[in-house]
């Protein structure tokens, strides 16, 4: 995961109070292609990001972070930019910052649906096959089945085994359309303790407060 938006250090700042203009809407004025992830990061500061507490604001923005440009490389297609930034995020996070952003999907969504679209670009990017909550729990709890698969089979190359154990594992996670994640804890939480990915200071420390939820 990177470091927290474009906001974590000080020889930043004067980038973040332009970006942060820039994030407030003005009639009239476009912005460049390159600067659209920008743009909604800083939106995401201004709006949605106030009503969330600071560990779920931090892990959506993150979140935002690594959606945003997929978003924008896949011209706006929610379902296909979703699934592929919660598989670059599995492995390199814990697990609570899935269920973080389970907790707050309609947060994100909201503000996908709402600011995506009223980006002041040339050619704006339109929302399509939004990702409702029955369906991000649904990608989450696969994933985090075949986590768990590989972790607990990780000494055989038997890929049969492990995609009938991931399929088992997915169906005791999601029950009723709906994460247990008592079941995760117990699962995913041992190996939680080894997980040192960030490249960054601040990144491992966000990761570490994740670990202890």
């Amino acid at each position: 995961m990177p470091k927290q938006g474009q906001y974590a250090q000080s020889k930043r700042q004067s980038h973040v109070k332009s970006v942060r203009q820039r994030g407030k809407r003005q009639p009239g004025r476009m912005i460049a292609d390159q600067q659209f992830s920008d743009f909604v990061l800083a939106r995401f500061a201004l709006t949605s990001k106030k009503d969330l507490s600071a560990m779920t604001a931090e892990s959506d923005q993150r979140f935002l972070q690594e959606l945003v440009p997929r978003l924008q490389k896949t011209d706006g297609y929610m379902a296909k930019a979703v699934a592929e930034t919660l598989q670059y995020c599995l492995g390199r996070v814990p697990w609570q910052f899935f269920q973080l952003l389970s907790d707050s999907w309609n947060t994100i969504m909201h503000f996908c649906q709402r600011e995506i679209p009223a980006v002041p670009l040339a050619r704006r990017i339109l929302l399509k096959q939004p990702v409702d909550q029955e369906k991000l729990d649904q990608l989450i709890a696969e994933l985090l089945g075949k986590q768990a698969a590989a972790i607990t089979l990780v000494n055989t190359q038997n890929k049969n085994l492990q995609q009938l154990m991931a399929q088992k594992l997915q169906q005791q996670i999601l029950t009723d359309k709906q994460i247990n994640w008592t079941i995760v804890r117990q699962l995913l939480q041992p190996f939680n303790k080894s997980l040192s990915t960030a490249k960054d200071a601040g990144t491992q420390s966000w990761i570490d407060r994740l670990n202890k939820l």
